[in-house]
């Protein structure tokens, strides 16, 4: 069972979901990162491009949204026959803005609930592909008769474990918000109609009801809200003082170890992520066995356990794309195939669409995750610069001072630590090598070194003793 925490009382926002104690997810949003996926807005059709059979749209953003005429539901012609510029339209955000483009939109609306999607265009039924054959079909058939000539739905997996009147109630909430509350929301100006937050709703509807044991809020008004936009989840929603406090789980702390790309199994393996712009890729380092003979058994059994590590972590961090593993090297393609079978197994408890594609000849397994809210390590940490080595600095030293001939004297400011590296690194002193007068001071304010002065050598020692300068001569 699986406890949704919602820490909602700060400025950054953080949803938790717990799974016998353990942390399973982590989602936040942040006042200065705006989300604009799953919203709805009244826009007007600024520009058609004839050419590429799409639609410029104003919805009141920075940026004008791009619509392709194939997400037009009641297009039957041309763009340019569908829609004309100055014309309203509804549409709903499916890609968030990237770079100098727009947001991608689709006029076929979606209103998501827990357990069907309502579409007032959409024209069919649907139903998820983990439902059993039969099941699915009975649900089509029943769950299209209760629709509109326009209207469509997509059933969700849920649907499948609660009553055809539950799914009928969900169906008629979701089409009273849309008719009363969305749809009728209209003014000549383009604007926002709909919101469908990351948290709390996003989050929510991610997890199968009969898996939500408790959904733990720090805010009333939260709290209610959630009751009142999903009342089957009413005598679940439970208000508590301090959300940490109830669960155990320090934020900050958390934050500290989804930053850390080195993950230590139980069994003493590690789990090394390090993320690219191409992959992510997965090294899973045994180095405390390697001295050890291990059978085949073994073996299968260590990628195993990495691998429950592994699918828990790709959660975790929220890891998408492609995704390489480097398990245990076995020699056998029986066991490669095990293995294959129980991370297939392991991805399939994920509520984001993950896919075991194989094991490439070089042994790397590759996975693909579908793409949704942000990498929690990207978002969590800054992004490093590559920075010189202590050796490569001495030695960046050593060759600016051999090839700068133009001063009579050089004065350089160095950090301790560098300076005490320098030792033991070079035996042979660098001031020796070189034609110039060389002063070198220590300055606890720099991480390597600098050229504080470069000149005559009078000039440089006037202004070693102006500023009481304590300096060597040899280094």
């Amino acid at each position: 069972m699986r406890t949704i925490a919602l820490h909602t009382q700060t400025s950054e926002q953080i949803g938790l979901v717990l799974e016998n104690n353990d942390v399973i997810e982590y989602v936040s949003t942040r006042p200065e990162v705006r989300t604009l996926s799953g919203s709805i807005y009244l826009g007007k059709v600024s520009h058609i491009n004839k050419a590429i059979q799409a639609a410029f749209i104003d919805i009141g953003e920075e940026r004008t949204g791009f619509l392709k005429k194939e997400s037009v539901p009641w297009a039957q012609t041309s763009i340019e026959g569908t829609l004309k510029e100055g014309q309203s339209i509804t549409v709903q955000v499916t890609k968030e803005p990237s770079g100098t483009k727009g947001a991608q939109l689709s006029a076929d609306i979606t209103v998501p609930g827990f357990f069907v999607i309502y579409q007032p265009y959409g024209k069919r039924t649907a139903v998820s592909k983990r439902v059993d054959a039969e099941q699915a079909e009975e649900l089509k058939t029943w769950t299209s008769q209760q629709l509109g000539k326009d209207e469509g739905v997509i059933v969700r997996t849920a649907a499948s474990k609660v009553s055809t009147q539950t799914i009928l109630n969900e169906i008629n909430q979701l089409r009273d918000l849309w008719t009363r509350h969305i749809k009728a929301n209209t003014t000549d100006r383009s604007h926002k109609l709909f919101d469908d937050p990351i948290l709390p709703d996003q989050l929510i509807r991610k997890h199968p009801l009969p898996l939500i044991k408790e959904i733990v809020v720090n805010n009333s008004k939260l709290g209610q809200w959630i009751k009142q936009r999903y009342p089957i989840l009413a005598e679940k929603v439970k208000w508590v003082k301090s959300v940490s406090t109830y669960t155990g789980i320090s934020i900050n702390e958390l934050q500290s170890k989804l930053i850390q790309p080195v993950v230590v199994t139980e069994q003493g393996m590690e789990l090394v992520i390090e993320r690219t712009e191409a992959m992510t890729v997965i090294d899973i380092n045994s180095h405390k066995f390697k001295q050890k003979s291990l059978s085949s058994y073994q073996k299968l059994e260590m990628n195993k356990a990495a691998a429950a590590e592994v699918a828990k972590q790709i959660q975790l961090r929220n890891i998408s794309g492609i995704i390489f593993v480097d398990f245990i090297s076995m020699q056998e393609k029986k066991q490669e195939k095990d293995l294959q079978k129980y991370m297939s197994g392991l991805v399939r408890k994920d509520p984001v669409s993950t896919t075991i594609l194989g094991i490439t000849r070089l042994g790397l397994m590759e996975i693909t995750r579908h793409r949704r809210f942000s990498n929690v390590s990207e978002e969590l940490s800054a992004k490093q610069k590559p920075t010189f080595s202590k050796d490569t600095l001495i030695y960046r030293l050593e060759r600016y001072l051999t090839e700068n001939t133009q001063s009579e004297a050089v004065l350089v400011a160095i950090s301790s630590d560098l300076y005490n590296h320098k030792k033991q690194l070079l035996s042979n002193s660098i001031s020796s090598k070189i034609p110039q007068e060389l002063f070198v001071r220590h300055d606890a304010s720099i991480i390597d070194w600098q050229i504080e002065l470069e000149g005559s050598l009078d000039m440089i020692q006037t202004v070693i003793s102006e500023r009481v300068y304590h300096v060597d001569n040899l280094f």
